[in-house]
């Protein structure tokens, strides 16, 4: 990977964290090493960390590529979310939910998370798919943290 697309990631994981910090009133930064902490169960794993909350329920992981179509999700053609969504869940601890946040240039940020937990936010659903028998559920960042920090807030 390039210097340039490192500094787009880079920049995306600090954009990230900063829109999750405001939504739910926590500090959020990236992940040391952006996700290369040791691979160790006690470690927090992904790209964004919480440093405010040890039972924040996900494990964040960002994609900031160029190169994908969304409409490539309902075709056989989106190995790109595929590995993705992998990376996500091969990184997720046990007692997190993976969460991938994603986007490119000139297009909106979006989540993708099991149906499982996105259940609620099924109603403003860009995309639903089966990847592996688990239905994913796919929206925008800004639906996902104004349903997610209500849910949390009660």
């Amino acid at each position: 990977m390039g210097k340039k697309s490192r500094d787009k990631g880079a920049r995306f994981e600090l954009e990230v964290a900063k829109l999750f910090s405001n939504a739910y009133d926590l500090e959020f930064r990236r992940t040391p090493l952006s996700g290369g902490w040791a691979k160790d169960a006690d470690v927090a794993q992904g790209d964004i960390v919480c440093l405010d909350d040890d039972e924040f329920a996900y494990c964040i992981e960002c994609k900031n590529q160029e190169g994908w179509k969304f409409e490539s999700l309902f075709t056989s053609s989106h190995s790109w979310f595929d590995a993705w969504w992998n990376q996500a869940v091969d990184e997720c601890p046990d007692d997190k939910d993976p969460l991938l946040v994603f986007s490119k240039n000139y297009t909106p940020i979006f989540v993708a998370m099991s149906s499982d937990i996105g259940f609620g936010i099924q109603t403003k659903a860009f995309a639903s798919l089966v990847w592996n028998g688990d239905r994913i559920v796919i929206t925008d960042l800004e639906s996902f943290l104004d349903w997610d920090s209500e849910y949390i807030s009660g």
